[in-house]
């Protein structure tokens, strides 16, 4: 793809996007306005364009945005954060906004874009989540009770611990891997804030191993510059408030400062009121900030129960809790994913699932009550394309189960889904598999309409050319015609260099069309076709004039290489017309070098040389006058002339080459 196309290809992404995709100036002015800004804010790209970015930030935050202007006109960018800003009627909605410096080829800083998009909804989401959550704190209480009262003797409670306790180290194990591998940093904390948890998103963050951490307080992983305010917001914990959205730097082992978005939790003791740890999951938004998506995150405590049956069964409240509290957390990273998720394990029985997988699908919730994976299949594989392909995939992972895997299906209505798949363990031990399914039919629709949008253009960009070079042959076979039938020498001449001229512009529209490459021109392949048409006409005087080139392989834009084709066809047919006046042998030598980022053109003859009183500044000759308005002008380089043995022409301008 060149650059027209992948300018086109770009300006449609950006007009197009359901984001909104603001141009500004240095200075904070709008310079440009995608639909997705109009149906975001409510302002027309008219209506926007030249007003100041201000517009956009409620009055409360008038600091934020000469925050945000400092930093662009540094160069720095704005990562992705959350922020309020205004409409058009007036209202004001929750956006995730990301700013980044724009610098032209050079890599001068001329402005700045901003991505903005409505996270209304999640917002909500969240809101609805946490309420759901408390909901299932009273209940798990409430289950605590009768747990209680339903205990008939000490052996039955015996044989209920043991159950209880291998399905409490079967969790914890399922999720020390889930939070483990987490892409959120989870971190948990004692009352004397030494740290007891730390996961390996956490090891990523900070540059530090867990072994290195667990025990340390927590000022370890706090820059000095924030140590005192970061303390004074984690001991709040410990008196019950809980942060939401807190804003709190982490240090890096290398010293780097990340900047991490935090929520949490407390973990209370077997009275359901001391609380006994603090539990929090973070948001690593300096690098969120540097991409235009968004995450949502949810993780859970863990709590490591491996103690003998006496000590389970006195600390029967306490297991209780703690093991509704696992399962609570499990359910809620299921649900708070986007992705439909469905795991099944070695026997083909399902063991979890979340509600998206039910709505992508398609599926009656009836289907997933017997837990047999089979009667899933049975109604998922009528929906697929190639259910064939989908069994023998999944035969595949059968005989290989400790194999991830990724894929795209495809459904009999057009939808797209992605697919993966990863092993559940329990240790080094396979006991099920993930499956995680993402729609991505909208995007796929997306890239197809593109491509043939870009090959329509290309059609009709080819049809252009090729029109254009037909009306050009045209004009120059009239012109070669009445050149044919006109005695008159003056007039022949007059004749013979406007077709010369009208040939060179066609046969760069004839190579646009031919070679499919509709915005660069190879200068030696045009210099080459331009002396076979020379010598055609030329050669009818009798004499044998040869050229030899000696070029680089030099592609030019259209834009250079019309006024450069002009140039060198003035300057050739000067040579053929008069360098060898009286003489039948001649020698025209063409050589091309690029040099810098700029192109020179030498032209020389062995001919009778330039007349000694002649100015070329001053002359009234036509060509050369059209020489000197073609380089000066248009390809705004320099012009020079030798005259010993013979003519030497040399041009000289500016002009980044466009690659082969």
């Amino acid at each position: 793809m060149n650059a027209d196309e992948e300018r086109v290809f770009f300006a449609s992404l950006i007009e197009h996007s359901e984001d909104a995709i603001i141009g500004t100036s240095l200075e904070g002015i709008i310079i440009s306005w995608n639909t997705g800004a109009g149906k975001l804010y409510g302002y027309s790209a008219k209506e926007a364009i030249g007003r100041h970015i201000s517009m956009l930030v409620p009055p409360d935050r008038e600091e934020d945005l000469e925050f945000t202007l400092t930093r662009i006109r540094k160069g720095e960018p704005v990562f992705p954060c959350d922020t309020v800003q205004v409409l058009k009627d007036g209202l004001t909605i929750p956006v995730s906004l990301a700013i980044s410096p724009v610098r032209d080829r050079n890599g001068t800083l001329i402005g700045a874009s901003a991505i903005a998009r409505d996270i209304t909804k999640r917002k909500k989401a969240e809101e609805e989540l946490r309420k759901a959550n408390d909901l299932l704190e009273i209940r798990v209480k409430e289950r605590t009770q009768e747990l209680v009262q339903s205990n008939a003797s000490l052996r039955i409670e015996i044989e209920e611990r043991r159950k209880v306790g291998n399905t409490l180290r079967e969790t914890s194990q399922y999720l020390e891997n889930l939070i483990n591998y987490a892409n959120a940093p989870i971190i948990v904390w004692d009352p004397e804030f030494r740290i007891t948890l730390f996961n390996r998103a956490f090891e990523h963050l900070t540059g530090r191993k867990a072994k290195e951490v667990l025990g340390q307080h927590m000022e370890i992983l706090l820059p000095v510059s924030y140590l005192a305010p970061a303390m004074e917001l984690i001991k709040k914990t410990h008196e019950g408030k809980r942060w939401e959205s807190v804003e709190i730097p982490i240090l890096h082992r290398t010293g780097d400062i990340r900047t991490v978005l935090w929520n949490s939790a407390a973990i209370f003791g077997a009275d359901c009121k001391t609380i006994v740890s603090t539990i929090a999951q973070g948001q690593d938004i300096t690098d969120r900030k540097k991409i235009e998506s968004e995450y949502r995150l949810r993780a859970s405590e863990y709590a490591k129960m491996n103690v003998v049956l006496e000590e389970e069964i006195q600390q029967r409240k306490l297991s209780d809790t703690t093991l509704k509290k696992t399962l609570s957390l499990l359910n809620a990273a299921l649900e708070s994913t986007a992705d439909g998720i469905y795991v099944v394990d070695q026997q083909g029985s399902i063991t979890s699932y979340n509600q998206n997988f039910i709505t992508m699908w398609n599926l009656p919730s009836r289907l997933l009550e017997p837990e047999k994976n089979e009667t899933v299949m049975k109604y998922i594989l009528p929906q697929l394309k190639d259910p064939e392909g989908f069994l023998a995939s999944l035969d595949d992972l059968q005989d290989h189960p400790g194999r991830e895997s990724f894929d795209m299906i495809e459904f009999c209505d057009g939808k797209i889904f992605e697919r993966y798949s990863k092993p559940q363990k329990l240790g080094d031990q396979v006991v099920g598999r993930v499956w995680s399914f993402r729609d991505i039919t909208d995007r796929k629709h997306a890239e197809e309409k593109l491509v043939a949008s870009l090959q329509e253009k290309e059609v009709l960009l080819r049809e252009v050319h090729h029109r254009v070079k037909n009306n050009l042959q045209l004009i120059s076979g009239l012109l070669d015609m009445t050149r044919m039938r006109t005695g008159d020498e003056y007039t022949n001449s007059i004749l013979t260099d406007v077709m010369l001229k009208i040939q060179t512009m066609a046969q760069i529209h004839t190579r646009l069309y031919e070679s499919k490459q509709f915005g660069k021109i190879s200068l030696t392949g045009q210099i080459e076709d331009q002396i076979t048409g020379l010598s055609n006409i030329y050669s009818l005087r009798g004499q044998e004039i040869r050229c030899e080139i000696h070029a680089e392989e030099v592609f030019l834009a259209v834009d250079l290489a019309i006024p450069c084709a002009l140039v060198v066809n003035e300057i050739l047919s000067n040579a053929y017309k008069h360098a060898f006046f009286g003489r039948k042998k001649g020698m025209i030598d063409i050589s091309v070098v690029l040099e810098n980022d700029t192109i020179g053109i030498t032209i020389r003859d062995d001919g009778i040389g330039l007349p000694e009183n002649l100015d070329i500044s001053s002359t009234k000759s036509l060509g050369l006058k059209l020489i000197r308005t073609l380089v000066q002008h248009q390809l705004k380089g320099s012009l020079s002339f030798k005259s010993a043995k013979g003519t030497e022409v040399h041009v000289e301008f500016p002009g980044i080459p466009v690659g082969a």
